[in-house]
């Protein structure tokens, strides 16, 4: 699992002064689409070091994390920043699966994507796991993603206390095993909602 920090990255979502629980109900939003002046340094060594660790892995299963996602159809969405840069270093160096938070549900998105270069195309799947502490039910989103891309999203429907937490949440459980990784969507309840499969990179895949 490789774990970025993708605030350095991208910079922040809010613009707050001061520390106090005011500060934080008055800041301002922001959409960040790179990384403030005083990241700029950072995010290119940043940078650097994420291909470096891509290219050089030879794991059998390669999983990258960061708090933003790059696709989501919840309330926060798509972040520009991430599609522009991350995503091709991701389908480049055949990672399984890149797993985010931010927005506060499960999904799972299945994205296959010509390659510029040659008639071939590549597949990544987005995992968005943010409902441990609440659940969201926006779909705000929804057209930023092809069609038939999403293949799971909890919760639906609508909630109007969904964002003061008084709301489920829900989380995954992973097992990783040298034939195959399997992710369980599971409610606060624990109850299990929808399982997907992942295989080893560069091996054929027994379904």
């Amino acid at each position: 699992m490789l774990m970025l920090d993708t605030i350095v990255l991208c910079g922040n979502t809010v613009d707050i002064q001061g520390e106090s629980l005011f500060s934080w109900i008055f800041s301002k939003k922001k959409e960040p689409n790179g990384p403030p002046p005083e990241y700029v340094e950072l995010a290119a060594k940043q940078w650097e070091w994420i291909e470096r660790m891509l290219s050089s892995s030879k794991a059998d299963y390669l999983f990258v994390s960061g708090h933003y996602p790059i696709h989501s159809t919840c309330e926060h969405g798509p972040f520009k920043c991430l599609i522009d840069k991350l995503d091709p270093l991701l389908r480049k160096y055949n990672v399984n699966a890149y797993f985010s938070g931010h927005d506060h549900n499960l999904q799972h998105i299945h994205i296959e994507q010509p390659n510029e270069q040659d008639s071939t195309s590549s597949i990544m799947d987005y995992i968005v796991c943010g409902a441990a502490s609440r659940s969201d039910r926006s779909s705000k989103h929804m057209d930023t993603v092809p069609e038939n891309a999403l293949l799971f999203r909890y919760p639906t429907g609508w909630n109007p206390f969904s964002q003061i937490g008084f709301s489920n949440g829900a989380f995954i459980h992973a097992e990783v095993r040298p034939e195959n990784a399997s992710l369980n969507f599971y409610t606060g309840k624990q109850e299990l909602k929808y399982q997907t499969t992942f295989y080893p990179r560069n091996k054929p895949s027994v379904q």
